[in-house]
């Protein structure tokens, strides 16, 4: 049986292995590199983002606060204006809808770049919240496991923090932080799937 149990998270850990270093052929987003965008883009950028006499741009003068509160500069103001500028040109020639810097457009809703994502993230945080509750009201601190699972909460919470925070406003730090949160989430789930299974094996072979 535990032979059984350890040629099984072997061909976990294979499979897992495959998986990330199969080779795949992978395509750069073309909405960003058309010459609509980027005529589009030059153009926002010299309209809106020189500064005048006082130093400030005019995009400073008319940004709305919440956008402020979500540190949108000129700069991705002008590239997200150029994105529906340049779907719209698409859609008018029936064409499919692009990536644009590799991610598919989203509509913005008071400054949060994708609000459906960053409800979904924010329900998945509530969810780890709410059964830990429940697993503390059942189960004793004497139970198996008790304190391992709290960690494995830690770790899930940070990575829904994490979560809602790139999809509230993706930048390059964001983004890391997401990634680095959803690997620590994924690793921990393949050790504590590991631990659990030699553990039932060896409750198992114990004589009752």
């Amino acid at each position: 049986m535990r032979v059984q149990s350890i040629n099984v998270i072997y061909k976990l850990i294979f499979l897992v292995g495959i998986l990330i270093f199969l080779p795949t052929n992978t395509e750069a987003s073309a909405g960003d590199r058309t010459q609509a965008f980027q005529d589009c883009l030059y153009f926002c950028r010299r309209n809106n983002c020189t500064a005048d006499t006082d130093g400030v741009t005019h995009y400073d003068r008319v940004q709305p606060f919440y956008l402020k509160v979500f540190q949108w500069d000129c700069e991705e103001e002008c590239k997200y204006f150029c994105m529906w500028y340049t779907l719209d040109r698409f859609a008018k020639g029936s064409y499919w809808v692009p990536q644009f810097y590799g991610k598919w457009p989203f509509v913005r809703i008071f400054g949060i770049q994708e609000p459906a994502s960053t409800l979904f993230s924010l329900l998945n945080l509530y969810s780890h919240v709410k059964m830990i509750r429940i697993f503390r009201e059942d189960a004793s601190r004497n139970t198996p496991f008790f304190h391992f699972w709290h960690v494995y909460f830690l770790i899930c919470v940070n990575s829904w923090i994490c979560s809602t925070v790139f999809h509230a406003r993706d930048t390059p730090t964001t983004e890391k932080l997401d990634y680095l949160g959803a690997f620590a989430m994924v690793l921990f789930s393949l050790y504590a799937l590991i631990i659990r299974q030699i553990c039932s094996t060896r409750l198992n072979s114990e004589p009752h």
